[in-house]
């Protein structure tokens, strides 16, 4: 982790072993719905991979709430955030 909008990154946990940023280092982009820790809201992890000369030298990852009440505006989120 090098950095993080929220916290810092130094005493952050490793995030090798989340789904999104798995397949990010793998070449793909890499999305992920599920409960954020306390206070447990669902959120959308996207990780895209960061290219270096024809290899994945890194990941690059973010997370938004899905907040919406209307499920069809939630749906909407994902586009955007690919």
């Amino acid at each position: 982790m090098l950095a993080d909008s929220e916290a810092i990154p130094a005493q952050m946990e490793n995030h090798n072993d989340r789904p999104e940023v798995k397949d990010a280092l793998k070449g793909r982009t890499g999305v992920s719905l599920r409960r954020s820790p306390p206070p447990g809201v669902e959120m959308m992890y996207v990780a895209v991979p960061v290219p270096d000369n024809g290899r994945v030298r890194a990941a690059c990852a973010t997370a938004a709430p899905l907040t919406r009440r209307d499920p069809a505006q939630a749906d909407c989120q994902r586009p955007v955030l690919l």
